[in-house]
């Protein structure tokens, strides 16, 4: 999977570079790095549409002077820049999420290795960082678990480790399946199966949880298949959105039959927890 890298210089900075953020948000753009002068953001090239991008509305404010660059980032690219970058995540005191070449931590009470390669999900991102603490608040002993848009596997590994006795793991892209079972195997998971598929595969199964940390469009288009998938009574966790968007997100919950419990947010990235009535 190529993708293309777009570094933002914003002038004013704020509240300029998180209104940029939300516009591309909405035209796929799937990963932001805050920079000093503005964002660095990615998309995958196959969806991005030079049309959209230029009809922007922001690119017509003239309250705000928005210059970038742009280049293609080969897919084998990504592991360099991973490797150059990746420090361990603690959330709280009881998770860290380290690499490989990282020095092993007696700190905390849950470790998790993880190698991303190119897939999403190193407790980086906020929205990783929000559902892993929101899942350490939670009992999983002998629940089974649902992980949709697995990524690296990180959130299925988390609840394994925290007790849940059945997780699934799915993702749409071969690769990151590939990486969910070698980052499952690395942390000596046995009770997670990973499947390359898409909320299709739902159909007749059941779940006490679901975690799902994709993106606004694809989350309000699975929903429904969600809520039938969730055991009664059962959690589901989402992220991969921002907070503007969680009122249309509960609102639709609330259609067919989840009821909001919790919400969190970081840097304006936002995780909903609801229930299923």
């Amino acid at each position: 999977m190529n993708y293309i890298e777009f570094k933002f210089t914003v002038s004013p900075r704020e509240p300029f570079t998180e209104i940029l953020t939300v516009n591309i948000a909405e035209i796929g753009f799937d990963s932001f790095v805050d920079t000093d002068s503005g964002v660095d953001a990615y998309i995958v090239a196959e969806t991005f549409s030079e049309k959209l991008f230029k009809e922007l509305d922001i690119f017509k404010n003239t309250q705000v002077k928005i210059s970038y660059t742009r280049s293609n980032i080969e897919p084998q690219n990504w592991n360099h820049l991973w490797e150059s970058n990746f420090t361990p995540v603690e959330i709280g005191e009881q998770l860290i999420i380290r690499a490989p070449f990282h020095q092993q931590s007696n700190k905390p009470d849950i470790e998790i290795v993880i190698e991303p390669k190119m897939s999403f999900g190193t407790g980086h991102h906020e929205t990783t960082y929000l559902m892993s603490e929101q899942i350490l608040k939670m009992n999983w002993q002998h629940k089974t678990v649902l992980d949709m848009g697995s990524g690296t596997g990180i959130l299925a590994i988390l609840a394994a480790k925290l007790g849940a006795t059945n997780c699934h793991a799915i993702d749409i892209e071969e690769w990151a399946v590939e990486n969910a079972l070698e980052n499952c195997a690395r942390n000596n998971i046995s009770t997670v199966i990973v499947d390359k598929g898409s909320a299709n595969l739902l159909q007749g199964r059941n779940y006490d949880c679901i975690l799902a940390n994709i993106n606004k469009n694809v989350l309000l288009a699975d929903m429904h298949q969600y809520a039938k998938s969730l055991n009664k009574g059962g959690d589901i966790l989402l992220s991969g959105f921002f907070i503007t968007d969680a009122d249309d997100i509960i609102a639709y919950g609330t259609n067919i039959g989840l009821t909001e419990l919790n919400r969190n947010s970081k840097n304006n990235w936002c995780m909903l927890h609801l229930k299923k009535n």
